[in-house]
């Protein structure tokens, strides 16, 4: 008897910028993950709604790192917090 398995293979893409920053892609070239060493993650990467609640509810800080998935946004800010946010961008709660 014979079968006939396929294999998927994920591909995932990581660039090392000058400044530290890593950004890994996925195999569409989608960012997935962006950590900032040195400065704040990229305005443009950030969703606004996202910005906006950082911004309002903890003053003076920055996003040093956010995750992507499929359903939801995992964000670092710059006082050590872990936030997670959905899909679309609404504040779900803070990671201990």
């Amino acid at each position: 008897m014979l079968l006939d398995t396929e294999y998927i293979v994920q591909k995932e893409y990581t660039v090392l910028l000058k400044n530290g920053t890593k950004i890994e892609f996925d195999g569409d070239g989608e960012w997935k993950e962006v950590k900032a060493k040195t400065t704040a993650v990229p305005v443009k990467i950030t969703p606004s709604t996202i910005l906006e609640h950082i911004h309002h509810s903890f003053p003076n800080t920055y996003v040093k790192e956010i995750k992507r998935t499929s359903r939801r946004y995992e964000v670092e800010i710059s006082n050590g917090l872990e936030l997670e946010f959905d899909k679309n961008g609404v504040f779900l709660k803070i990671d201990d």
